[in-house]
């Protein structure tokens, strides 16, 4: 058995972590050389940035700062700093920074390996 331990303000956010035509990084912490069934990371959006996704895998979200807004099936959420979100596989949505945010997701399974198997990446 192995624990790791990650502090959100020593992960380093690299030009490799951009999202194309966008102002968010997404960071994977947890990935395959961690764990096969599931991914972790931190997301770091720059204020009013939104993508448009569907996803593959099931997602949980923690705002760790800013104020956060997720759109589907014309309804919005907007939360704030320690709140959470859950979105199920195969839910489009639009992901908006209504404030600079930081964002900790986990994915079931690995969110890279899922939208490369559906033709997303």
């Amino acid at each position: 058995m192995t624990v790791y331990s990650y502090r959100s303000n020593e992960v380093q956010f690299n030009e490799s972590d951009k999202l194309p035509m966008t102002e968010v990084y997404l960071k994977d912490v947890v990935d395959s050389s961690v764990s096969e069934s599931m991914s972790a990371g931190l997301a770091k959006y720059s204020k009013g940035v939104s993508n448009s996704w569907t996803l593959d895998y099931n997602e949980f979200i923690v705002v760790i700062s800013g104020v956060f807004t997720i759109h589907s099936e014309g309804k919005s959420s907007t939360l704030r700093a320690g709140d959470f979100f859950f979105i199920t596989r195969g839910t489009s949505v639009t992901y908006q920074a209504d404030e600079a945010s930081l964002l900790m997701y986990v994915t079931y399974p690995p969110w890279r390996e899922a939208a490369r198997e559906a033709g997303r990446l």
